[in-house]
């Protein structure tokens, strides 16, 4: 097959450059090998596909590229989270000014609950600004997933205080309040034994 006859990836499928294009006019865009290229219209002009690279948008040849894998859908019951922070697994390159772009590696939080079909608001760790970012190229961090999870071996305690403690802690716990109890009724039977003996002394 030709690099004319190459039918485009679908919108929004990353490309690499593995060779750098310098633009001839202002429809194309120009790129270094190793640049990250976003389709972003399945409109082509005979071997030249429509993609987005650097913040610019325009024509390429499409046999400077080669496609990168197309990223997994989200699992079932992963919506966003307020706080929950998560890593890029691809790179992506924003087309809009709603969007933003980001790296392979970088840290994204999320930043609300708007779920517009798989696109997620956010902003990178450390920057100010936020946008929106295709969920399906991040994971979630294991930081994350470990602060969701319920603490194990932890029991709530019985006073109704807002604290818990393990069960061990807990059962020492009762154990010194058990000993501490018992010391003070000896010091108790002692003291009146004193007082007694002290009254049987003042009669005589």
């Amino acid at each position: 097959m030709s690099a004319a006859d190459r039918p485009p990836p679908s919108v929004g499928t990353e490309t690499r450059a593995l060779f750098d294009f310098e633009a001839r006019h202002n429809e194309q865009i120009s790129f270094k090998k190793g640049d990250i290229i976003t389709i972003v219209s399945e409109q082509t002009r005979s071997g030249w596909w429509n993609g987005s690279a650097n913040g610019n948008t325009g024509f390429f040849p499409c046999n400077y590229v080669e496609i990168l894998k197309k990223p997994e859908a989200l699992a079932p019951g992963d919506n966003p989270i307020v706080g929950q922070k998560r890593v890029a697994i691809y790179s992506y390159t924003a087309v809009d000014k709603e969007q933003f772009s980001f790296r392979s590696g970088q840290t994204i939080e999320v930043t609300s609950t708007t779920d517009r079909n798989g696109w997620w608001k956010g902003k990178i760790i450390g920057d100010e600004g936020e946008g929106f970012f295709p969920a399906m190229y991040t994971k979630q961090t294991k930081e994350t997933k470990d602060e969701e999870k319920a603490p194990n071996g932890n029991v709530p305690v019985p006073d109704g205080r807002d604290r818990s403690v393990s069960a061990d802690r807990e059962s020492s716990i009762a154990k010194s309040e058990k000993k501490s109890r018992e010391r003070s009724k000896k010091k108790k039977k002692k003291k009146k034994k004193k007082g007694k003996r002290k009254k049987e002394k003042e009669k005589k």
